[in-house]
């Protein structure tokens, strides 16, 4: 899951340990997880397999399996993973708990996937570019790399702080304040999730990319386009778009 950056280097940990059991209320899952293991499973074929990198509580992961595929998460977060292992009842997906950015697991995969803005979250060029490098060097002959972010034209040209407020049942009542600073391409997010008695507060800190900038760093990483779109139904992707799926493929081999 994503990190933060702090005055001793990037903690790939931080956040999702302090996030995870707020996770699922903040970010509820939505039908389109049963959309992309669809067309996971059109790309690696009914008992493939899959390397979800930041793997989380394991929304993606679980929909995989119940798909009949062979699936392994790497996290970071030894929290975010015990919440998989809730959602996982029958343990059925391996779990690596380590840095995604470097680990590198023993054996080679159709699908190396990138959940929604998990890239997103490595605050800083190199660690997405560390990234898609990690992730090519681990698939298997003719596999494909899916990645999965939000379009960030609307997001870029944001003027001014946004600010939500939403019930997150339990009581709890999540407060978010979202800045945006377009040269760095850094979104920052303040969460205040307020419990009765208690303020829990937090920060996100995302590196948004273009397409031209994702295409170039997966080249620089060995890897080639091979297709695009704005939703899982495959719908070819143009400007405005809310989403940004790319698959990649390496270039040799």
């Amino acid at each position: 899951m994503t990190g933060r950056v702090c005055a001793m280097g990037y903690d790939s940990a931080f956040f999702g340990n302090a996030f995870a059991d707020f996770y699922d209320r903040v970010y509820p899952e939505s039908p389109d997880v049963e959309d992309a293991a669809g067309v996971i499973v059109t790309l690696c074929g009914v008992g493939g397999s899959v390397l979800e990198l930041g793997v989380g509580t394991g929304r993606h992961a679980v929909a995989f399996v119940r798909h009949g595929l062979r699936v392994h998460g790497v996290d970071a977060s030894q929290r975010m993973v015990e919440k998989l292992g809730e959602r996982d009842h029958l343990g059925q997906v391996a779990v690596t708990v380590a840095d995604f950015t470097q680990c590198v697991v023993s054996e080679r995969f159709d699908v190396v996937f990138l959940g929604l803005n998990t890239l997103w979250e490595l605050p800083t060029q190199e660690l997405q570019l560390a990234t898609l490098r990690n992730a090519g060097q681990q698939l298997a002959a003719g596999g494909r790399l899916v990645v999965d972010v939000s379009e960030p034209t609307r997001l870029h040209s944001r003027q001014s702080p946004q600010v939500a407020m939403h019930d997150i049942g339990g009581e709890a009542v999540l407060v978010s304040a979202t800045r945006v600073n377009p040269f760095r391409q850094h979104t920052v997010v303040s969460f205040s999730i307020i419990e009765p008695g208690v303020i829990h507060k937090l920060q996100e800190v995302s590196r948004y990319v273009w397409p031209s900038e994702l295409d170039l760093m997966a080249g620089v990483a060995g890897l080639v386009l091979t297709d695009r779109w704005s939703d899982w139904a495959g719908t070819p992707y143009s400007p405005g778009a809310e989403r940004l799926i790319s698959v990649y493929r390496r270039a040799r081999g």
